[in-house]
């Protein structure tokens, strides 16, 4: 059978991309339980088997905490909480970055990258999404005294570990392997062997000795830290956070998603054709939603859920332009998708956050919110109200300010001309005056002269000789 249509792209009410792709449901004992598109297909399952090698590590009796199986398990996003991790772990094994054999990178949210850049801290190993693997690998190396130079070729004895373990648990032969995008080596290998090898985790009962502690440390601690294995904003992180404790959901490069479900003792994989992340984050959710009933999911819950992984995956164009600076406040119409998107990326996430919206004779206010429960996210508030009241009284108080500032430089133009006119002006001249009767008052006066003038001055002068 070939790969079925798995998620298409509307732009308007037309279809401008199509994804297709296959996916299946295993159980614990191996028996496909459903299956879209290709049942027989192959896939390199990349980042969404780190639970296989962290169980090959655990297995061989390496001790790891419970938020370093979740790293090691993880694809992070470089956030604070996952570089605190890895520096502690690496300082536990008295290593540094530089023993990390995946390459440097920057954070992958872009305030997490600028708060770098305001630090002057470069980038490194410990940002790189799996540099847990790799300190989960190390560790391995440490535990069994095997060097740990050179530990991510596929000749030295880690590697082998992984691969034997893989192919025990798929009950499949791996013959081919590629290079993975960190430096470790890549099997490939069948839907279905790697949805067996995944499902064998979800019965510890019917492992025996470390892999049974092994099983149990990965499904305790992917649902106890969802956060560690991709981020605040990673998709598979939301989608386990919010499924109730029922499964765990990895991602991996190239549009591979694989789901573990240890109530239902199953385990699902999906991958698509052409590689797209989008695609794949869209379609998971729909297997998931298909498959509710018999992985006894809220399908209710998981429906709203969902819709906001997908809202976050197919927006990945906007969010690159950095849709937390989009002004939504602008815009005539706004979905509520539009909505939470902005605020899942927006600075303000985790706090209430306001905007308004303006229309014809309409001014609404909404207001948004996560809620959260022991930690995590399981949903949004949303209040919305018309608030033309508030318009008014806006409106009202912006006039007031404008009415009372032209009337103020009216009032400050009048003092100023009246000041100006019959009190600066007088002063000015008395001042004159005074200097002309100070410059005169240096002369000698000739009293005769006084006496011959015409004006007041020389009647005034005669008066006083007459006295």
């Amino acid at each position: 059978m070939k790969n079925i249509l798995m998620a298409e792209i509307i732009r308007g009410n037309t279809v401008e991309s199509m994804h297709y792709g296959s996916g299946v449901l295993v159980s614990f004992e191996g028996e496909l339980l459903a299956f879209w598109g290709d049942e027989n297909g192959k896939l390199f399952p990349r980042s969404a088997m780190k639970s296989i090698q962290t169980f090959t590590i655990l297995s061989h009796g390496t001790k790891l905490t419970d938020k370093q199986a979740a790293l090691a398990c993880a694809s992070h996003h470089g956030e604070e909480i996952h570089s605190k991790e890895i520096n502690s772990w690496l300082s536990d094994m008295k290593l540094t970055s530089e023993h990390l054999s995946c390459g440097i990178e920057l954070p992958r949210n872009p305030e997490d990258r600028q708060l770098l850049r305001e630090q002057n801290i470069d980038s490194s190993r410990i940002y790189h999404n799996c540099s847990g693997k790799h300190c989960g690998q190390l560790a391995l190396c440490q535990n069994q005294g095997w060097d740990i130079e050179n530990y991510h070729l596929i000749g030295h004895p880690a590697q082998k570990a992984m691969l034997n373990a893989f192919q025990d648990l798929a009950q499949e032969d791996i013959d081919v392997v590629g290079i993975d995008g960190c430096s470790l080596p890549a099997p490939y290998l069948s839907l279905q062997g790697f949805a067996r090898a995944l499902a064998k985790i979800t019965a510890p009962n019917l492992l025996k000795g470390k892999m049974q502690d092994a099983a149990v440390q990965i499904i305790k601690s992917t649902i106890k830290f969802p956060f560690l294995t991709g981020g605040t904003r990673s998709p598979n992180s939301i989608l386990t956070a919010t499924s109730s404790k029922k499964f765990f959901a990895k991602n991996g490069a190239e549009g591979v998603y694989a789901v573990i479900f240890p109530l239902a003792k199953a385990a699902m994989v999906l991958k698509i054709a052409d590689g797209n992340m989008r695609a794949a984050n869209v379609a998971i959710a729909g297997m998931l939603n298909q498959m509710a009933d018999t992985l006894d999911l809220d399908t209710k819950s998981l429906s709203n859920r969902l819709g906001i992984v997908q809202l976050e995956t197919l927006n990945k164009e906007t969010k690159e332009k950095k849709i937390e600076k989009k002004n939504i406040n602008k815009e005539k119409t706004i979905s509520l998708k539009d909505v939470l998107t902005n605020y899942s990326w927006s600075k303000d996430y985790g706090r209430p956050y306001s905007f308004v919206q303006e229309g014809y004779n309409k001014f609404i206010l909404t207001t948004i919110k996560n809620v959260s429960l022991n930690g995590n996210t399981i949903g949004y508030l949303v209040i919305s109200e018309n608030a033309n009241d508030i318009k008014s009284a806006i409106d009202e108080r912006k006039t007031f300010i404008l009415r009372t500032a032209i009337f103020i430089g009216i009032v400050i133009f009048i003092f100023s001309f009246v000041l100006n006119r019959y009190f600066l002006k007088p002063i000015k001249n008395l001042v004159t005056y005074t200097k002309i009767i100070k410059e005169k008052s240096r002369k000698k006066i000739n009293i005769s002269e006084l006496k011959s003038r015409n004006d007041e001055l020389g009647t005034l002068s005669n008066s006083l000789d007459d006295m």
